[in-house]
């Protein structure tokens, strides 16, 4: 920007006023254009937002997708004191009696004799052990004290598994050799022939603690005898329990099934949806309080994307059939739109608002827990209405629903064709064959889909089949997400492009306008300081023609004198 300079010193105008208002109303232009620029980029971040809570919301439907992980169970013990056990994915719900005859305990041995103080010298030789048919050899000198003998034991990189401590009893300090691993085979040796210091053969250790099995029975089996472990942690007598034996005595566990996370996942899924329809509603409606509308009102292509992640839910879950599974929607196992007061009526505010009904829920669980859990992560799951072509495995990749399946055997009873398609198409596909075993192929709905086709070969034959496959609402919900996150085709990131493609043609008026607005003010500088120039020039002939006249008067005026 221009200088101001002398303003109107011989002019009497004040030109920088002038050029001010003159420059405010030049930046009209520039003022929309930055106005723009703060919607766009209002829109974008607007964008970012539910971007950022889509994501969350996909990280939700993640934890649904798979049954067997839904699939909790819990294991609880009567007497804590005696054993615990913890229940994993896969344990079958029952209760166990459980006896313990002893723990399986680690071997120790203690040196009898003992020193008079732990800086006491041992000698000089070799000490030597094994553990686990793992032999040691410690080397001493005679200024080896019995501190000295411990620490080389423990640092020993080569310990086979070994622990070395004092213990102090009856005025001296006594060498304890201890195994890390319980069970009878873990044993530390003493040896003899090897072992050169004096005091330290294998008859001067006591043995403290002989190593021993673990010694249970589960359900009374087996009668008269014991089931033996080397640990007192056991995971291989009741499939996927863990049993932490603590001390000796009887006692029982319940495996029960544990739908906790089950209902915190539910309900975690309701309240990340309704956190997105808040945030929605704020950007794309209209607050009757401050009579504004959000930054991205109008645009519809926002509204349908809560409408994409809705139907997800709302509708028939692919690959569900009623009457053939014990559900097909997930409102018939809680999770539902709008809530009502107690009167039954909609709550307005909470129309379009997912959430978890509890009660609806227990229902459900209680009638068909399985039910329950392939509603929401069913995957990989599928049955064929005919025995002749079996459904044999799915993936992630195939889309659930109902596919119709052609297949033709020859008199021999190989198949010489295969076809699907899925229910309401018309367009037929080609199986990929091998022997007896039929795929879809990569990029259509029934890829991973993977079909056995048998025929007993008593003539040509032609086989028509209807195979469900089983997709829960929560691969569903995922791929829809997933869908409208992806950072190609994706909903947010069309129009974060659109968005950041108008940004930066404001930008470029901006910059245009602004160029504009700096030649204008030095423009008008310039044009202002020619004027003072001019002004000042026309003062200084005024000055010479008044001095001039001056002198002509004084003149004038000696000359009548």
């Amino acid at each position: 920007m221009g200088q101001s300079g002398l303003s109107g010193v011989f002019s009497g105008i004040d030109s920088d006023i002038l050029i001010e208002r003159s420059m405010a109303f030049n930046r009209i232009p520039l003022n929309r254009l930055n106005t723009q620029k703060r919607t766009w980029q209002a829109k974008d971040s607007a964008l970012a937002d539910l971007e950022s809570r889509l994501t969350a919301f996909k990280s939700q439907v993640d934890s649904l997708r798979s049954s067997a992980t839904l699939e909790k169970v819990k294991g609880v013990s009567v007497d804590s004191d005696i054993l615990t056990a913890t229940a994993s994915t896969g344990a079958t719900e029952g209760s166990h009696q459980v006896e313990i005859n002893q723990l399986a305990l680690a071997h120790r041995l203690v040196h009898n004799a003992g020193l008079a103080e732990t800086t006491s010298a041992v000698g000089a030789g070799v000490f030597s052990y094994s553990y686990d048919s793992t032999a040691r050899s410690i080397s001493l000198t005679d200024e080896t004290t019995l501190e000295n003998l411990r620490d080389l034991i423990n640092n020993d990189a080569q310990n086979p598994g070994v622990t070395a401590s004092i213990l102090e009893y009856n005025s001296a300090y006594h060498l304890v050799l201890a195994g890390k691993d319980t069970g009878t085979i873990h044993s530390i040796a003493i040896d003899d022939l090897a072992t050169t210091i004096v005091g330290f053969d294998s008859a001067d250790f006591v043995e403290t603690q002989t190593a021993q099995d673990l010694q249970i029975r589960v359900d009374g089996y087996p009668a008269g005898d014991w089931i033996t472990r080397n640990s007192n942690s056991i995971s291989d007598v009741i499939p996927d329990v863990m049993i932490e034996a603590r001390t000796t005595g009887s006692t029982s566990i319940s495996i029960t099934r544990d739908t906790t996370l089950l209902r915190s996942d539910l309900s975690n899924l309701a309240a990340v949806y309704n956190g997105l329809v808040d945030k929605i509603s704020a950007y794309a409606g209209y607050s009757d309080t401050t009579e504004t509308g959000g930054v991205l009102q109008g645009d519809s292509s926002i509204n349908r994307l809560l409408d994409t992640l809705r139907s997800g839910v709302t509708s028939a879950v692919p690959g569900f059939v009623s009457g053939s599974d014990a559900f097909t929607m997930a409102s018939e196992i809680g999770l539902e739109f709008g809530a009502t007061d107690s009167a039954g009526l909609p709550v307005f505010e909470d129309i379009g608002k997912m959430f978890l009904n509890e009660s609806a829920l227990s229902s459900a669980l209680s009638t068909d827990y399985r039910g329950v859990l392939d509603l929401i992560g069913g995957s990989g799951t599928g049955v064929s209405d005919i025995d002749d072509v079996q459904f044999t495995s799915s993936s992630d990749s195939t889309d659930g629903g109902v596919y119709n399946v052609r297949v033709d055997f020859n008199a021999a009873g190989a198949v010489t064709m295969a076809m699907i398609k899925t229910e309401g198409e018309s367009v037929w596909r080609n199986l990929t064959i091998s022997g007896d075993k039929l795929s879809g192929a990569v990029g259509g709905p029934e890829e991973d889909l993977n079909l056995t086709a048998v025929w007993d070969g008593s003539g040509a034959y032609t086989a028509n089949a209807d195979v469900r496959v089983r997709q829960g609402f929560g691969n569903v919900l995922y791929d829809r997400v997933a869908s409208l996150l992806d950072n190609v085709t994706g909903v947010l990131t069309t129009k974060r492009q659109q968005y950041s493609s108008a940004i930066e043609s404001v930008e470029r008026n901006i910059e245009f306008q602004e160029r504009l607005l700096e030649r204008k003010e030095t423009y008008l500088r310039e044009k202002y300081a020619r004027m003072e120039t001019a002004m000042a020039k026309l003062d200084s002939q005024r000055a010479a023609f008044d001095a001039m006249f001056a002198a002509l008067d004084n003149m004038s005026k000696n000359k009548d004198e």
